[in-house]
């Protein structure tokens, strides 16, 4: 399917990122497979317009259906961040890109009910910093975070 171009500017309000005001333009397409068995999906967004920022992020997720209740599933995702104004020069390279992988086992209660466990290996540390601020400025001015990050998630999800 194809998701459309969202158009925007970022105005000045902010003085802080007034280097960020330009036009920009975002671009998305997806797919989409389902069967009694297989699950696939996969998304594209990009921004390319703006110099400013450029934007590339896509995953890819696969599932299986195993039994009526158990289900494995794997997850690739990329993420990429070029931002080109002043006051992020300097950052560190790994602040502007992700890269997760996950592997999961989900259990259906029934089709609207499922409890689901993965484990993640990120790299990168765009959605993965220090907790701290301190820990986080540290590291920031040093130009260096902890590129790796391994994380187990637990869930559920319902519908109704």
């Amino acid at each position: 399917s194809y998701t459309g171009e969202f158009d925007f500017e970022i105005r000045d309000t902010v003085q802080k990122f007034r280097s960020f005001d330009d036009r920009y333009v975002l671009f998305g397409i997806s797919a989409e497979y389902l069967s009694d068995s297989w699950w696939i999906r996969s998304e594209y967004l990009a921004q390319k317009k703006s110099p400013k920022i450029e934007i590339d992020v896509a995953y890819l997720e696969i599932a299986y259906l195993l039994t009526a209740h158990w289900q494995v599933a794997t997850r690739y995702e990329v993420t990429e961040f070029g931002i080109s104004a002043p006051e992020f020069q300097g950052s560190p390279g790994s602040s502007e890109e992700h890269k997760d992988l996950a592997f999961g086992l989900n259990y259906w209660m029934n089709p609207n009910l499922v409890f689901k466990c993965s484990y993640h290996i990120v790299e990168g540390n765009r959605f993965a910093t220090p907790n701290a601020v301190a820990d986080y400025l540290a590291a920031y001015q040093k130009g260096s975070f902890d590129e790796t990050t391994h994380l187990i998630v637990f869930g559920t999800q319902f519908s109704f």
